[in-house]
């Protein structure tokens, strides 16, 4: 996961599948060979840390830089949340991946009345939206 996340910056279910064999064959080949490079070290810093959560990385290049990021929440957790247009993103992203097709029509319908949550008196018009040909 860390060279997938180097290699394409974000980690979505496309960098594991979805994508056509020449496309998954040229990004596993780029992915695995930056693995290959990948060194996982305690940090000083962490040692008494026994959770997932904070991370430090450092990036070494072959110029000689090192690049460091720190993270102390995981994004989209507790301490960090998602904001809602990430929410509505993310959802728009995954309902092209949905078992029964949705249209573009009925995504944005569904985004509308979940913007406006607090208004909608059938929590089923929703649902209706999101099923999808089957």
């Amino acid at each position: 996961m860390t060279a997938t996340a180097v290699f394409a910056k974000n980690i979505v279910n496309t960098d594991y599948t979805g994508l056509p064999p020449e496309a998954i064959e040229a990004t596993k080949k780029q992915v695995l060979e930056m693995a290959k490079k990948i060194i996982p070290k305690l940090h000083p810093e962490l040692a008494h840390v026994s959770a997932a959560e904070p991370a430090i990385v450092d990036i070494k290049t072959k110029d000689g830089k090192t690049y460091t990021k720190r993270v102390d929440a995981v994004p989209g957790g507790l301490e960090d949340p998602m904001t809602f247009e990430d929410v509505i993103s993310k959802f728009r992203y995954c309902c092209n991946y949905s078992a029964n097709p949705i249209s573009h029509e009925n995504i944005e319908k569904a985004v509308q009345m979940i913007h406006r949550l607090e208004d909608v008196t059938d929590m089923g018009e929703i649902a209706d939206l999101l099923r999808g040909a089957a």
